[in-house]
């Protein structure tokens, strides 16, 4: 059995060895700075008009899951994904899942999608976005 090879450099001058990350300009600097402010839905995380963080749960969920989460959701936001989305208030998620229904995810790419975000006080959202 061939034996493990001494260890020649630490951790740390290992890591000092790398190479220097590529220069960041200004502009990607701010932009990547605004996209963390005004997170689009489908992302990882994003901050609503209110100031509450959400953290995605499941991306694209299938029209079934979507469906039943629609009824059940804390917060349903709806809208293009270029704009602000605005929430759907209880009383017309009914009415506007007869709208939705139809165009998630039929087209190529999908007219509409659907992700579930979660809070961290425990509050679920359902963004249904309009892609193009």
């Amino acid at each position: 059995m061939p034996r493990k090879r001494p260890n020649t450099a630490t951790f740390a001058e290992t890591v000092a060895a790398l190479p220097a990350a590529p220069a960041v300009s200004e502009e990607q600097r701010e932009w990547a700075a605004e996209r963390a402010r005004n997170g689009l839905p489908g992302e990882a995380e994003f901050v609503d008009a209110q100031g509450r963080r959400w953290r995605l749960v499941r991306a694209m969920l299938d029209p079934r899951s979507a469906r039943r989460l629609a009824g059940r959701a804390d917060v349903l936001l709806a809208g293009h994904w270029l704009h602000e989305l605005e929430e759907v208030p209880p009383a017309r998620r009914q009415e506007f899942w007869q709208s939705v229904r139809k165009r998630l995810y039929v087209q190529e790419p999908p007219g509409h999608e659907a992700h579930e975000y979660a809070s961290a006080d425990g509050l679920v959202l359902l963004c249904v976005t309009e892609c193009c």
